[in-house]
This record gives C-alpha cells, structure tokens and sequence, in this order.
C-alpha cells in the first residue's frame, strides 16, 4: 500500500508539471492566440488521459497479485470450526503408480467395453487426479478438449496400464470427461457455500490463472447458473439414490456375475435392486421400498420371454421406457442400439471360441490315431490286406486335416 500511494503521488507531481509546461510555453495572444490556446489544452488532456490509463493498468496488476494465503481465524473460531468440521476423504494422489513398462497394471473389460475389476479401481482413480492436474475447469465443455491434450491423457494412461485396443481408448477418454465434470460440479458447490471472495479464491487451482478463475466464480455465483442448478436438483430430487457410491453399475453386475451360479440370471431389474439396497438388507427410502414389492409381484406373474428383451424387460415396466440415449444400469452412454450390436458380437465370439475348442479336440484326437499307428508300424503284418488297410488310413486322416485346415480358414 505504501508503494502504491507513492506512485500516485509521483503521477500527480508530474501531472503538474506537465500543466506548468504547458503554461509556460503558451505565447502572448495575437492573431493565432486562440488556436495555439487550443493546442496546447489538447496536448494536457492527452498527457493526462495517458497518466490515468497508466494508473489503471497499476490497479489491475495489484489486484492480480492479491495475496491467496489462508483466512486467518481467531482462537475462537478455529476451535468452533474443528467442532463443526465433517471427517471426509480428500483428492486422491495415487503416489503408488509409477511409470514401469514392465509392471504395468491390468484392467478387464467387458463385452460391450466398459471396464471392471480391481484394475479399473485404479484406473478411475489415477484418470480423476489427471484430469484435474491437467484439463482446467474454465473448459466449457468437454467436446472442445484439443486433441494434442487427450493424447497427452493417453499416453499417460497407457505408460502405466495394459491398454492397446482402440476402444479402450475411447472408454478411457469418455471415462475421463465423465470424471473432469464430477470434479466440476463439486467445486462449483463449494464455490456457492463459501462466504466471502477469500474463500473463493482459496478454491482456485493451480492450472486456472486469477484472471481466469474470478470470471469463472463469476460464471458459477450468477443468477441463471442459480437458476439451471435449481432445476437439476428438483431433478435429482425426484430420482431413488444408489448405494454403489464408486463402484458403479458395471462393477456391480460384474460381480453378482461372478458370485452367481448361473451368470445369465443376472437381470437388470436384480442389479438395480441390490445397487438400492443398503449393507443391512433395507432400501434406502420408502420409494424404493415400494418399487422393490411392485417388482417381486411382477416377477412372479412375468412371462419368459419378457426377460429376454432388454428393452421390455421387468425394469422397464417397473420404472418406465428408458429416456434415449441411454439405459439404466448398463454403463455409460449405452444405447439399444449399441446392446443390439455387442450382444451379436459377444454372441459370434462364443460361437467361434466353441467352435474352436472343438476343432482343437480333433485334433488331439488324430495326433492320438497317428501316436498309435506308428507304434502298430513296428510290428509290421504280413500280407497285402495289411498294407491297403494302412494306406486306406492315411488317406483318411489326410481328408480329415484337410477338412479340419478349410475350418479354421473360415473362422
């Protein structure tokens, strides 16, 4: 403060001196007097305008350079905040993951891409501190992220999992958009509940410039951002929560699969049921109650075929048809369209596997029929009945690798 008060004393110095030089230089009135007069007056109020643009430009950088330090409490507050303050987890580090081509972590992914599995853990974990490292929240929206940045996200990720495919990339940077506004939308709640401009600024990450993070909590503290917000809440409230809190739908199901006797039990309708029943065995509201009986009445009067089809399945008659673009606890952006599509992938790929197994067990077969042959050729039979029986049989186990080369060809 004292520097500023200095140099707006020097500014008003020189202020004056240019009026004083400008008096001085003014000649006595003649015939030209009034335009030399009028000259003079334009070259002060230029002289002037440039000092009083040079002191805003001063204003904006101290406010640029505010000091973002802590608010400092008094004894007493600092002991009633510690009382009120909630235990919670903060942002995750992941400090384990190291770069290591050759210890790279590997994550399962199911038949329609999603990924699941202790690796997708980590996964999500490490792909959360990322996004918030280096996508900067004053992004108005993810589509607009330049490629050279998610390449640089990819890399990333790759460096540290086993990931190869095409459309484990895609999954990843979908995974990562969906993180990027989860993170979002957190610090836009704490920018509304703090109280001063202090706080917000205390909020401010280390990848948004000050500049940049007041037009964004100007942005968030706005009456139409107030006005979307209030109106996806009274969305939000009308909907019944889950308890899955990270795990998600896919790990979810996923895991009831591999806990069940007969993995194709798994419906939908059990998946959104177990992902709305808490650790004791109760929903978690009454609305959810209320569902859960309507259910078990449905599916004791469900016909067979009814649980065959995803979109008219016990679920759908339960919570009504499924809004487009998406279906409930199938993942992210999953469309029928796209279940249609992967179930007929999955489908052909067990096909081929089974086929493959069993071409692989003829082949056994015959190198067993070939093992034993030789060991009937060291114990020759005399006669020529003997040797048109053996020819006969290497002529047939020829056909039968011949059949079995044009299979595996058209698989």
């Amino acid at each position: 403060m004292a520097g500023t008060k200095r140099t707006r004393s020097k500014r008003a110095k020189k202020i004056k001196q240019v009026t004083a030089e400008v008096v001085e230089e003014q000649p006595e009135l003649g015939d030209n007097g009034l335009v030399e007069d009028q000259q003079n007056n334009a070259e002060l109020q230029s002289a002037q305008e440039e000092l009083h643009r040079e002191d805003e430009e001063e204003l904006d950088r101290e406010v640029e350079e505010e000091p973002e330090g802590e608010i400092e409490l008094s004894e007493h507050d600092e002991a009633g905040a510690e009382r009120s303050r909630k235990r919670q987890r903060g942002p995750t580090r992941m400090k384990d993951i190291a770069k290591d081509p050759n210890n790279k972590i590997r994550v399962q992914f199911t038949f329609s891409g999603d990924p699941y599995g202790s690796g997708s853990v980590k996964l999500s974990s490490y792909l959360g501190l990322l996004v918030r490292e280096h996508v900067p929240v004053t992004l108005t929206s993810w589509t607009k992220l330049s490629e050279a940045m998610k390449t640089v996200l990819w890399k990333s990720v790759h460096a540290r999992f086993e990931l190869d495919e095409d459309y484990q990339r895609k999954a990843v940077l979908k995974q990562c958009g969906c993180l990027w506004r989860s993170s979002k939308s957190r610090l836009a709640t704490q920018i509304l509940e703090a109280t001063n401009n202090q706080q917000r600024m205390n909020l401010r990450p280390k990848n948004v410039s000050p500049i940049d993070w007041r037009k964004f909590v100007k942005l968030k503290t706005s009456q139409e951002f107030k006005a979307v917000s209030d109106s996806y809440k009274e969305r939000r409230r009308k909907q019944i929560p889950h308890t899955c809190s990270r795990k998600g739908m896919v790990r979810l199901a996923e895991e009831m699969k591999c806990v069940s006797e007969n993995p194709s039990e798994v419906t939908r309708l059990k998946v959104w049921v177990k992902s709305r029943t808490r650790k004791d065995g109760t929903p978690v509201n009454t609305n959810a109650a209320d569902k859960m009986k309507k259910a078990a009445e449905m599916v004791h009067s469900d016909t067979p075929n009814s649980a065959t089809n995803e979109g008219e399945d016990t679920l759908t008659q339960l919570l009504g048809p499924d809004n487009p673009g998406r279906m409930r606890v199938m993942g992210r952006n999953m469309t029928k369209t796209k279940l249609a599509c992967f179930e007929v992938k999955h489908k052909c790929m067990i096909e081929m596997q089974q086929k493959q197994f069993h071409l692989q067990q003829k082949v056994n077969e015959l190198q067993e029929e070939i093992a034993n042959m030789k060991n009937q050729r060291e114990e020759p039979e005399v006669g020529e009945n003997s040797a048109a029986k053996i020819s006969l049989d290497y002529d047939s186990i020829e056909v039968i690798f011949i059949h079995i080369q044009r299979e595996e060809t058209d698989i």
